[in-house]
């Protein structure tokens, strides 16, 4: 929780395209619960292409954008950009997925915790102790 960033999003910006607040609080208390990782990532959420919340910085970042589900119907959705860093070894990261629609974002994200920063499902590591 403490390395997640967000704009205003669409509530209180005219320019953002999806909602950023309540929901990258709402992924990363499901994507918490459902993983274990014991290093902080920073995930920062932005509205639109503007990027007040720096999405390119973070290790996980979410530009909103209007997208596509499965159906073919338009929904709020973002892309996600993987490896930014910030200090001596900075750089931008880079796109990751295009077009995720919000509503499966949390999935993704435990596949790129688990993928790219050594967490641990939950029902695994309780398994284990």
């Amino acid at each position: 929780m403490k390395g997640l960033v967000a704009c205003t999003g669409n509530q209180f910006c005219g320019q953002a395209i999806i909602e950023t607040k309540a929901r990258a609080l709402k992924v990363t208390e499901e994507v918490g619960r459902l993983v274990s990782v014991d290093r902080p990532v920073r995930m920062h959420w932005t509205g639109c292409p503007n990027s007040c919340g720096q999405v390119q910085v973070a290790d996980i970042g979410f530009m909103g954008c209007m997208t596509r589900d499965e159906n073919g119907k338009t929904c709020e959705g973002v892309d996600v950009f993987l490896g930014g860093r910030i200090g001596s070894d900075s750089h931008l990261g880079e796109l990751y997925k295009k077009g995720v629609p919000c509503k499966d974002v949390v999935p993704l994200v435990k596949k790129i915790l688990i993928e790219h920063f050594g967490a641990v499902p939950r029902e695994r590591e309780e398994s284990e102790e």
